[in-house]
C-alpha cells in the first residue's frame, strides 16, 4: 500500500528541525491547492493525502493529463490508518522526509513501523545541507575536466570578509533552502563590500547563522544556462538516472518547465555546452551516489546544474564550463513532475509551470520555453 504527500514546506521544515512546525502561509496555501501533484506518478491503487479532495478535483480537470490513485483528506485517512494491521505493507511517499512530518504522521495514528527512525531523519537532513552536497559531490566532480565549483561555510562577517577578498563577487546561501529562497547576492565589484552589505542584508546573515548554524558562499558565476539531472535511488541501493530537466528560473526562482522528449532536451543543451561532458559527469555521479547513499536512502532526488561562461575571452560553447552540482535536492522533484508528465504527452512540446491569480494551479500549454526564457536570469 503506497501514500503519497506533496509537503512543499519540507526545507523549512529541515531548518526548523522541530516537532511541531508551522509552514509560511504561502507554503500553506502551496501544498492546499496542489496537494493531488504526486497523482503524476502514483499508481492505481495509490492514496494521496490532500487537504480538499473536492478543491483538488476541480484544480485537476483542468491538466488533462492522465492521473492515478484516489484522494483522502487527512481525517479519513487517519480513521483508515488505525484499523490497518501492523503487518500491514505501508510506504509513505512524501515529497521530502522531515521530523515535523514524521511527528504529524505519528499524530495521526501512523503505525512507527512504517515511519523513518530518528538517525535516519537526522542523516537525510545532513545529507540535505548545501555543504554536504559540495564536500561529497561537486568536489569530487571537479575532477572532470571543464567543470567548474566551489562552495564553503562561514559563520561571521570575518569568515565572509576572507572569501569575498578571494572571490569577488558572491552568492550566500542558507543551508536548508531552495527555489530561490535563502539566496542572497553581493557584488562588490559593482561598488563596495560595505555598500553592499545593508542592515537588511546583516540581518539575515546573522538570522540565518543563529537558526542553522552557518551561511554557505559560493563564487558568483555568469550563467548561461539552468537544468537539472533527475535520480532515483532504488531499494537495491541502485542510483537509476531518470531524465534531464530544462527549466527555468528568474533570480533564482524557479518559474517553470520544459516538457519534452529526452531526445529534444538534450539538443537543447547542446546548444550551451558539450553534452559528452554532460553525459561524463552523470556517469560520475552515479558511481557517487551508490557509494554515498548506500544503504542511506530510498525515493527521489535530483541534481541542479548550471552552464558558466568565463569572466573573459569568447562567449560561445567552446568556452562554456559545466557546475555539476549547484545543489543536491533529496525529495521530489519539478523536474520529476515534468517527466511524470512527460510520459503521456505526445507531439509539440509543451510548458509546464505554476501560476497564481489567488490560489495556485499546476499550467500545461502547447509551447516550448524558447532560448531566451529558458536561460533567463
Amino acid at each position: 500500500m503506497n501514500i503519497h504527500i506533496f509537503n512543499p514546506e519540507h526545507e523549512m521544515a529541515l531548518a526548523a528541525n522541530v516537532k511541531r512546525f508551522t509552514a509560511p502561509h504561502a507554503g500553506r496555501e502551496l501544498r492546499h491547492d496542489l496537494g493531488y501533484l504526486p497523482m503524476v506518478w502514483a499508481d492505481e491503487g495509490d492514496y494521496i493525502l490532500v487537504d480538499d479532495p473536492e478543491a483538488c478535483m476541480e484544480s485537476m480537470r483542468h491538466l488533462r493529463v492522465p492521473l492515478h490513485g484516489r484522494l483522502m483528506n487527512y481525517n479519513d485517512f487517519s480513521r483508515y490508518v488505525r484499523y490497518l494491521s501492523s503487518e500491514t505493507p505501508v510506504h509513505i511517499n512524501p515529497w521530502g522526509w522531515d521530523l515535523p512530518l514524521r511527528e504529524w504522521l505519528r499524530g495521526h495514528g501512523v503505525n512507527p513501523r512504517w515511519l523513518p527512525t530518528d538517525e535516519e531523519l537526522r542523516l537525510w537532513r545532513v545529507m540535505s545541507h548545501r555543504y554536504w552536497a559540495a564536500r561529497k559531490l561537486l568536489k569530487p566532480l571537479r575532477e572532470v575536466e571543464g567543470t567548474v565549483g566551489e562552495a564553503v561555510t562561514v559563520r561571521s562577517y570575518i569568515d565572509l570578509q576572507h572569501w569575498v577578498q578571494r572571490w569577488g563577487d558572491v552568492v550566500l546561501k542558507a543551508p536548508w533552502s531552495s527555489s530561490g529562497r535563502g539566496v542572497r547576492y553581493l557584488h562588490p565589484s559593482r561598488s563596495s563590500l560595505e555598500k553592499e552589505l545593508t542592515p537588511s542584508l546583516k540581518g539575515w546573515l546573522r538570522h540565518t547563522v543563529e537558526q542553522q548554524g552557518a551561511v554557505t558562499v559560493e563564487p558568483y558565476y555568469n550563467k548561461v544556462l539552468d537544468f537539472g539531472l533527475e535520480f532515483y535511488v532504488h531499494e537495491e541501493a541502485v542510483v537509476e538516472y531518470c531524465g534531464l530537466s530544462l527549466f527555468r528560473t528568474v533570480h533564482g526562482a524557479y518559474t517553470g518547465n520544459v516538457i519534452d522528449t529526452e531526445e529534444e532536451k538534450w539538443k537543447v543543451l547542446g546548444r550551451y555546452i558539450d553534452t559528452g561532458l554532460v553525459r561524463r559527469v552523470i556517469d560520475r555521479l552515479l558511481q557517487l551516489m551508490n557509494y554515498e547513499l548506500l544503504d542511506h536512502y530510498v525515493g527521489p532526488l535530483g541534481i541542479d546544474a548550471m552552464v558558466v561562461r568565463p569572466s573573459d575571452g569568447p562567449d560561445n560553447i567552446d568556452s562554456h564550463l559545466l557546475h555539476p552540482c549547484v545543489e543536491l535536492n533529496l525529495r521530489n522533484t519539478m523536474g520529476h513532475v515534468a517527466l511524470g508528465i512527460q510520459k503521456s504527452l505526445t507531439g509539440q512540446p509543451h510548458t509546464m509551470h505554476i501560476a497564481y491569480n489567488g490560489k495556485y494551479r499546476l499550467q500545461i500549454t502547447k509551447e516550448a520555453l524558447d532560448d531566451s526564457e529558458i536561460n533567463d536570469a
